[in-house]
C-alpha cells in the first residue's frame, strides 16, 4: 500500500507534466514535512519489487507521466533504476551508531568515539559545568510539555536554519498533532539538556521498537569555540538510549560534521525520477546528457 499525491507541474514554463509523488503532495510547503526511509507498506520482505510494480502501474496506465520517489533507501531503489527512463535526482547520506555493538563490547558511548571527539566532549562538559552547574538530561513528562518544548525550540532552530520548518505553519501543525497522538505510546520523545538552570538544547526523536530516529535539534549558539552543545547533547542521549536497551541511534539523512564524528555507519537515500518515455522527456534527457558531457570537458 502506498499513497501518491498527483498534480500538474509546469516544467521550465515549456510544458506541464502529470507527476505522482510517493507519500508527498508535490507542494513544497506541505512536503517540507520530510519523509525519510520512504516506501510502501508491505507484508512481503521485498519493498524494492513493490516499488517497481507500483511505478510501472502508474506509468503504464497513464495515471502519471512521471513518478518521483523521494528519500528511499538506495538498496530499495535497485530495481527501479533498471527501468527505462529512470535516474537519480539527489543523493543524501544517512548516519547511524550501532548501540548494540557498544553493549556487546561492554563499553560506554564515550569510549566508542575517537580520541579527538572524546576530548572535545569532555572539555565542553567541563566548561559548561564551570559556567552553569551540574549537567542534566530531562525528558518531557507528558505530551503537553513536549509540545511546549517543541515551540520553545523554534527560535534557536530558525536562527540556525534559514529554511527552518518552524517558519512553515503546516510543518508546526503536523508535528504538534503527531506528538499529541503518539507521545503517550512512546512514538515521539523530546529531551532538554541543561546545566544548572541553563538549557543548551532540545532534541526531538521518533522511535520504532529498539531503534531511535533523531529528527530535529535546536541548540543554543555556543559563545566559545570549545563549547559543543550538539556533541554534548547527543553523547548524553546516546548513553541514555544505550542504558534503555535501544539497538540503534539513527541520525537519518543529512551530512554534518557532528554526525560523521558520532556515527559508525553510513547509508544512502536517493530521490528517483521515472518518466514514461514520451518524446518531450527523451529530448530533455538528451539535452541533459549533452550538458553533463560539456561540463566534464569544460568544468
Amino acid at each position: 500500500m502506498a499513497i501518491f499525491g498527483t498534480r500538474l507541474e509546469r516544467r521550465r514554463s515549456i510544458w506541464a507534466s502529470r507527476v505522482c509523488h510517493l507519500h508527498q503532495s508535490g507542494h513544497a510547503q506541505l512536503d517540507q514535512i520530510w519523509i525519510e526511509y520512504n516506501g510502501p507498506l508491505t507484508m512481503e520482505p521485498d519493498p524494492a519489487a513493490c516499488l517497481n510494480s507500483l511505478t510501472s502501474h502508474l506509468l503504464s496506465t497513464g495515471a502519471s507521466e512521471e513518478v518521483h520517489l523521494s528519500m528511499i533507501p538506495l538498496e530499495h531503489a535497485s530495481s527501479i533504476l533498471t527501468m527505462p527512463y529512470s535516474r537519480i535526482l539527489q543523493r543524501v547520506t544517512g548516519w547511524q551508531r550501532d548501540l548494540q555493538l557498544i553493549r556487546d563490547n561492554g563499553g560506554t558511548v564515550l569510549s566508542a568515539f575517537s580520541s579527538n571527539t572524546r576530548q572535545q566532549i569532555k572539555r565542553s562538559l567541563q566548561r559548561y559545568v564551570e559556567l552553569h552547574g551540574k549537567q542534566c538530561l530531562v525528558e518531557a513528562k507528558d505530551k503537553f510539555e513536549a509540545v511546549s518544548w517543541l515551540e520553545q525550540a523554534a527560535h534557536w532552530h530558525q536562527d540556525r536554519w534559514p529554511d527552518s520548518g518552524f517558519s512553515n505553519e503546516e510543518f508546526v501543525l503536523f508535528h504538534r498533532k503527531l506528538i499529541l497522538r503518539t507521545f503517550s505510546e512512546g512514538g515521539t520523545r523530546i529531551f532538554r539538556v541543561t546545566f544548572g538552570d541553563h538549557t543548551i538544547g532540545y532534541f526531538y526523536f521518533l522511535t520504532d521498537g529498539m531503534r531511535v530516529y533523531f529528527y530535529l535539534q535546536a541548540i543554543e549558539p555556543p559563545v566559545h569555540k570549545h563549547l559543543k552543545p550538539g556533541l554534548v547533547g547527543h553523547a548524553m542521549l546516546m548513553q541514555h538510549f544505550l542504558d534503555e536497551g535501544a539497538q540503534c541511534y539513527d541520525f537519518m539523512g543529512g551530512d554534518s560534521q557532528y554526525k560523521r564524528q558520532l556515527a559508525d555507519k553510513a547509508s544512502e537515500f536517493v530521490v528517483v525520477r521515472v518518466h514514461n518515455g514520451a518524446l518531450k522527456y527523451r529530448v530533455e534527457d538528451w539535452i541533459r546528457r549533452l550538458r553533463d558531457a560539456a561540463r566534464s570537458v569544460f568544468p
